[in-house]
């Protein structure tokens, strides 16, 4: 009897094993930089910064789009910066001269009007020093046609580099096609999980650099610069600097717990701004 169970089981052939695609909800930007799996939730709400390496994030609506001053007719499709944007950009460059050569990365949206404030809000750097890299989780959580950017193969061949330069954008690294579908794991009603993903990706920054300050900026919208932080300030250009913390949240901080981590101090534990949000834009 046990010869003919073995039998069974040798004629029944391999054991058939359940494969499923990874979710795009899951797909790993780069394995260098990004965690393979979701960290586990910690029980402890401290706010102390992981040492000795720390990540500082400015946080920032782009400047004023096209759509924002026109009154009459149809709203363009992934409209450029206004004049009065434009003038915004140029402004913000003399604000923030002092912090610029502290950025150590720079991502943005896909759509025109934030490449166009990354271009032009850090001239010193960008293509220089640093290339702008479009990330699809950054984009507008608008369905309409402001909402909707143009395909990452029209894109690349917008900013594709000579040979030998540096270039000012990467809409390629990160990019996927589909992405500006507004259907399905791109739908605004599933914004959760791309808040989660750029959260993982500045920890696998985190993870990636040893001993390092990290300072990156982040160019978005105003509709997905509300999922991403607590009480954000939303108006053109206007900048939320945070710490990444333990517990893998964003918090806002002044302009004294930035000078201590740029110094390489850890911060109290009562850091972190929970203000009340700006209206403006």
């Amino acid at each position: 009897m046990a010869k003919d169970k073995q039998k069974k089981n040798k004629d029944a052939g391999p054991e058939k094993v359940d494969s499923k695609p990874l979710s795009p909800k899951l797909r790993p930007l780069s394995l260098s930089l990004v965690p393979r799996a979701k960290p586990k939730p910690q029980r402890s709400r401290s706010l102390s910064l992981p040492a000795p390496t720390r990540v500082i994030v400015h946080l920032m609506r782009h400047a004023e789009a096209q759509k924002k001053t026109e009154i009459f007719g149809p709203r363009p499709r992934d409209p450029g910066l206004s004049d009065a944007g434009k003038a915004q950009c140029s402004t913000f460059v003399t604000d923030f001269k002092d912090h610029s050569s502290h950025v150590t990365h720079i991502l943005c949206s896909p759509m025109k009007r934030a490449i166009n404030t990354a271009i032009a809000a850090f001239p010193d750097v960008v293509g220089k020093t640093l290339t702008v890299y479009a990330m699809p989780e950054l984009q507008s959580l608008d369905r309409g046609p402001g909402g909707v950017g143009a395909g990452f193969s029209k894109l690349s061949k917008k900013y594709r580099a000579k040979e030998g330069e540096v270039p000012r954008v990467d809409v390629t690294t990160y990019g996927r096609k589909g992405w500006n579908d507004k259907d399905g794991v791109w739908s605004p009603s599933e914004a959760n999980w791309r808040v989660d993903f750029v959260k993982g990706f500045l920890r696998g920054l985190l993870a990636a650099t040893a001993n390092k300050i990290i300072e990156v900026v982040i160019i978005t919208h105003r509709s997905f610069l509300n999922k991403l932080l607590k009480h954000a300030k939303t108006g053109f250009m206007v900048v939320n600097t945070c710490a990444l913390f333990q517990d893998g949240e964003l918090r806002s901080i002044g302009d004294s717990e930035l000078k201590r981590l740029r110094e390489g101090q850890p911060l109290s534990a009562e850091a972190g701004d929970d203000g009340p949000k700006e209206e403006n834009g």
